[in-house]
Order: C-alpha cells, then structure tokens, then sequence
C-alpha cells in the first residue's frame, strides 16, 4: 500500500505563504479534487464492508 505523505498545518501555512493567486486558485482546486475522491473511496468502502457483513451474516 502506498503511503500518503500529509503535510503538517505549519509546513501548508508555510508553503501558501509563498504561492501566488494563480497558484493559491489551483492549490485549492486540487484540495477540493481530492477531497471529492476521498469521500467517494470512503462511500465505496462503506458500501463493500455493508455488503460484507450483509453476506456473512447469512
């Protein structure tokens, strides 16, 4: 499993500090890209364990 590097509150401030607004506008498409597929992966995991227990429960 790869592993997800997450940047610390301190090092993100740091970092936005030096972006411009072009770049502080796509940083935060990105954030909200991600976002989105994280709660997709959650929904679809949730799914998968529901269906799971649903199917040992049998």
């Amino acid at each position: 499993m790869d592993e997800i590097e997450i940047i610390s509150s301190e090092e993100n401030k740091t970092k936005v500090q030096s972006l411009s607004i072009e770049e502080l506008q796509n940083y935060k498409r990105e954030l909200k890209e991600m976002i989105k597929f994280l709660e997709n992966e959650i929904i679809k995991r949730q799914d998968e364990k529901n269906k799971a227990e649903k199917f040992f429960q049998r």
